[in-house]
C-alpha cells in the first residue's frame, strides 16, 4: 500500500462486473474503526467502447454463463491496433 499522508495508506484496484473487496479501518491500537464490502457498480450514465468498458462486457457476460468469442475478439483486436499505432517510445 502507499502512504498518502503520514499514517495514512491507500491501495487502488479495479473492479470489473461480479467482483467486490472487503475492507477494514484498523486503527494505530489495533481496534477496527470500521469494515465493509465494496462491489463493482456500472454507472448508468457512462458508455464508452474503451478497454476498460470492453473487459466489463467480456466479464458480464462471464458471469452469466456466456462465452463472449466476439467481444473477446474485437478487444484483442483494437488493443492490437492501439499498441502497433502508437507505439510507448
Amino acid at each position: 500500500m502507499l502512504e498518502g499522508y503520514p499514517g495514512i495508506y491507500t491501495a487502488y484496484r479495479v473492479l470489473f462486473p461480479g467482483e467486490s473487496i472487503r475492507y477494514r479501518i484498523i486503527s494505530e491500537d489495533g481496534d477496527t474503526l470500521t469494515e465493509g464490502l465494496l462491489t463493482y457498480h456500472k454507472p448508468e450514465e457512462v458508455s464508452g467502447s474503451g478497454a476498460y468498458e470492453m473487459l466489463c462486457d467480456i466479464a458480464e457476460d462471464m458471469n452469466q454463463g456466456r462465452f463472449a468469442a466476439d467481444d473477446i475478439a474485437d478487444y484483442v483486436t483494437q488493443m492490437y491496433t492501439a499498441h502497433e499505432m502508437f507505439p510507448v517510445v
